[in-house]
């Protein structure tokens, strides 16, 4: 990686933004197609780069290396976990709730996958996919809870977690 694709692929996010940013002031983009979009990408461009992530050659060091980062996924959320658990205990419910949520949850899904892929090709996408896989559990299931602690349906939950088409 060199400093010059990094600030290459800066460049074309923010110039994604603008642009945008450009089509929802000029009415081109409303809510409708916000919502089509956002949908569009999470349901079908990023399953499709993660499963061209994966059609690598796995070995055995791949597939050692994929378990500790795996495994690091996992001691990163128990940590925001427990973390979550002794923060903001002054704040008010409502904003607690999404303090919470943020420190649980972060939008590495959503944004990390695509830099991960562009900056380390089809091995860095596959590790940051392998590396979400908790956080995506914790957000369909304690994420959803922290939210709306009784519509927290564990069988829902689950189903989402398994559904889900980053998790397929």
């Amino acid at each position: 990686m060199d400093f010059s694709s990094l600030w290459n692929l800066q460049g074309q996010l923010f110039a994604l933004l603008a642009i945008g940013l450009v089509l929802r002031k000029v009415g081109i983009f409303n809510d409708t197609a916000k919502t089509l979009l956002t949908d569009l990408v999470l349901y079908v461009t990023l399953p499709c780069s993660i499963v061209l992530s994966f059609q690598i050659d796995i070995n055995a060091e791949l597939l050692a290396s994929m378990s500790v980062i795996f495994l690091i996924s996992v001691g990163v959320q128990v940590f925001c976990y427990l973390l979550t658990r002794i923060t903001f205990r002054k704040v008010d419910h409502a904003k607690r709730s999404v303090l919470h949520y943020g420190i649980l949850v972060s939008n590495a899904g959503f944004l990390g996958l695509p830099i991960a892929g562009e900056l380390f090709g089809a091995t860095g996408l596959m590790y940051a996919s392998i590396y979400l896989i908790p956080q995506r559990v914790v957000m369909w299931t304690a994420g959803l809870a922290i939210f709306s602690p009784a519509a927290a349906n564990k069988k829902q939950a689950a189903m989402k977690v398994i559904l889900h088409p980053c998790m397929v």
